[in-house]
């Protein structure tokens, strides 16, 4: 098994809540969130992915400095999270606005949380990236995906 499959799959919660009383039903207000550690490796095999070696990401903890989390990391576990548990699996996201508040640093863990908008054929959602370790928010933005017409008609049933 791949170090990037071995990574993915270690994603330590996961957590999805529906406003509705019926289940696999979206609808507006509906979140999911997952706790991610981000370790130095996590950095590392991204890093050779995307072929990202700034130094930023890199630094040694004993620096005084440390290393910050490469954003499309953390905007790639919103893609994930969205994918897979909310709206969940056919979601294509079709575009994604974030600002980037604090730097995250690594190692650390991570929650990601979305809230979704307005269920149509293209739903909104907001998303918060929080720092678990110092309780701070370090990215916010929206998202748009484009929903599958069996999202659609199950949400209309």
């Amino acid at each position: 098994m791949s170090r990037l499959i071995r990574a993915a799959k270690s994603l330590t919660q996961h957590g999805r809540s529906f406003s509705s009383t019926a289940q696999n039903l979206l609808k507006e207000g509906d979140t999911a969130s997952l706790v991610r550690k981000i370790t130095s490796n996590d950095l590392g095999m991204f890093g050779d992915l995307v072929g990202d070696h700034n130094p930023v990401h890199f630094k040694d903890v004993d620096d005084g400095e440390g290393a910050v989390v490469h954003g499309t990391l953390l905007l790639g576990l919103v893609s994930g999270l969205m994918a897979t548990t909310l709206p969940g699996p056919g979601t294509v996201l079709t575009s994604l606005s974030s600002k980037f508040i604090k730097p995250c640093p690594c190692p650390t863990t991570v929650e990601v949380k979305v809230v979704l908008g307005r269920v149509r054929k293209i739903t909104k959602a907001n998303f918060t990236i929080e720092n678990k370790d110092k309780g701070e928010v370090v990215v916010e933005g929206e998202v748009s995906c484009f929903l599958t017409k069996e999202q659609l008609q199950q949400n209309n049933s």
